[in-house]
């Protein structure tokens, strides 16, 4: 049923993909990922909050009051490079400048992946639903050549590699990281560069990332590297900082990892 009623994730690197062995998260992930929905049902959910918390056929769901609150910025995120400065409630803000936001929110699951961006001023949502291969490039040269064209925004050039950047103190930044899911080695490369090994640790971890997958990171700016994971055509950043206790921590993929070992 699910092979012809919903879309299967797909698992691997564009060009050789196969079929997720395992359709869907937990049903205990329900509230980050086992949403079933089209890309209208997305932008209808945008719409929403468009039009001031109300439904098509004028029913309120939201008080204006509540949907400007949840669209307003509330927390500072230490990598504004891979979806944006801040968190709203809910929301991300991914672009601001002059007073104009480009809002949204991203996801993925088992080999499955979803992009909404919303431009409140100009009455603009777009959507993007896919179940496999380049997602992340994809989106990016999707929403890049959209913005401009349906809503006057042109959003900041991509992170690149700088040649002969410094990338600051890297016996501050290479260590063990590790959080949920995840253990992560950053180790000094001679080139300047470091390398970072994720090893997945979750449950999901023969689905989605039964190998260790090594990134070479490339210096921008001093605590800012940028790298290419597997397959991707886009560079991906990465960001060391201290946090509030002094601990270090290394931030990339909309997650923070705590340094647990030099």
């Amino acid at each position: 049923m699910l092979r012809f009623s919903a879309a299967c994730g797909h698992l691997g690197a564009p060009g050789s993909l196969s079929v997720t062995p395992q359709w869907g998260m937990p049903r205990s992930l329900g509230p980050s990922g086992l949403l079933n929905a089209t890309a209208s049902d997305v932008v209808a959910f945008a719409r929403a909050f468009l039009d001031g918390g109300r439904a098509p056929d004028g029913t309120v769901w939201l008080r204006e009051q509540t949907v400007r609150d949840m669209l307003a910025p509330l927390v500072d995120v230490p990598d504004p490079h891979t979806l944006g400065p801040h968190w709203a409630l809910g929301w991300i803000v991914h672009h601001q400048q002059d007073g104009r936001r480009v809002l949204g929110h991203d996801g993925s699951t088992l080999g499955q992946g979803a992009v909404l961006r919303v431009v409140p001023d100009r009455g603009v949502a777009i959507a993007l639903m896919a179940n496999g291969g380049g997602i992340a490039d994809l989106a990016r040269s999707l929403v890049r050549r959209l913005l401009p064209r349906v809503a006057d925004v042109e959003l900041p050039a991509a992170l690149e590699p700088v040649a002969g950047a410094d990338g600051g103190d890297r016996s501050a930044q290479v260590g063990r990281y590790e959080r949920a899911a995840v253990t992560e080695v950053v180790a000094p490369r001679g080139d300047g560069g470091l390398t970072v090994t994720l090893t997945n640790t979750s449950a999901l971890a023969s689905v989605v990332a039964p190998d260790p997958v090594v990134i070479e990171l490339h210096p921008v700016a001093p605590d800012l590297y940028v790298g290419r994971p597997p397959g991707a055509q886009a560079w991906a950043s990465f960001v060391f900082y201290d946090g509030p206790d002094g601990r270090r921590f290394l931030h990339h993929g909309a997650r923070a990892i705590a340094r647990v070992e030099d």
